[in-house]
């Protein structure tokens, strides 16, 4: 079986929200520096920040234990005794370079009626779970040019040959305790399990030539005119959801 993106209804991006403790690096981010650790990085990070940091990052297949069936030499280990499904992953991929931003999203097709506008707006709200300890947070006031501007600084970085191929999208969650097969190549650096999908994660991903943990950085030009910098809990306070006039 491969895992190919799911049919799903489409998805508004309102805005795109990057968490950090430390002001300087929103304020660096504002000024337009996209600063790219490898999915390398991420999954040895997840050995002292679980927060931030998936082991299983780079995958490429999940195979269920029960499905599959190990051979050493002329030995067979029957995958029924395996502790845990088996996880695939590919250097290829761990050396891909990732901007990682939360999606403030909602369902194109979603229908919400006058009663149902406050459960909608307690919907966007940002649960601490998705922060943790940040005390600041940058936000997209016009998503689309802030995904143009970075369009094109990608289109300019491969033409002058710093990259080999870019690409940008939704993180698609699978679950980990049915799926059993390889995933889609395309969504490569894409995956995660479905413990992560409430960070509803948006990535930029650059193929640099990364080695090991190498990062990578992107300066797409000032964004000051279409971010802003505030704190989760002054956003939640903030946030107001006004029906059409």
């Amino acid at each position: 079986m491969t895992y190919k993106e799911p049919e799903v209804d489409r998805i508004i991006i309102a805005s795109l929200i990057k968490f950090q403790d430390k002001l300087e690096y929103l304020e660096d981010l504002q000024r337009g520096k996209l600063y790219m650790n490898t999915l390398r990085f991420f999954m040895e990070l997840a050995e002292k920040d679980n927060f931030r940091g998936d082991r299983y990052e780079g995958l490429v297949a999940w195979y269920q234990p029960d499905r599959v069936t190990i051979k050493i030499i002329d030995q067979e280990i029957d995958g029924k005794s395996l502790a845990a499904p088996v996880a695939l992953q590919m250097n290829c991929v761990l050396n891909l370079n990732a901007f990682c931003m939360y999606t403030l999203s909602f369902n194109a097709n979603q229908k919400i009626r006058a009663d149902q506008l406050q459960e909608f707006e307690d919907s966007l709200r940002i649960h601490k779970a998705n922060f943790g300890h940040a005390k600041n947070m940058l936000i997209t006031t016009n998503t689309k040019e802030f995904l143009e501007r970075v369009r094109k600084a990608l289109q300019e970085a491969q033409k002058r040959g710093r990259i080999y191929k870019y690409s940008m999208g939704l993180v698609n969650y699978f679950d980990d305790t049915t799926f059993h097969g390889n995933f889609d190549e395309r969504l490569w650096g894409f995956i995660k399990r479905r413990y992560f999908a409430p960070q509803k994660e948006y990535r930029i991903i650059v193929d640099a030539g990364s080695k090991d943990k190498e990062p990578f950085e992107l300066q797409i030009g000032d964004c000051r005119d279409i971010t802003i910098i505030t704190t989760p809990e002054d956003f939640n306070k903030g946030l107001k959801v006004l029906p059409p006039s």
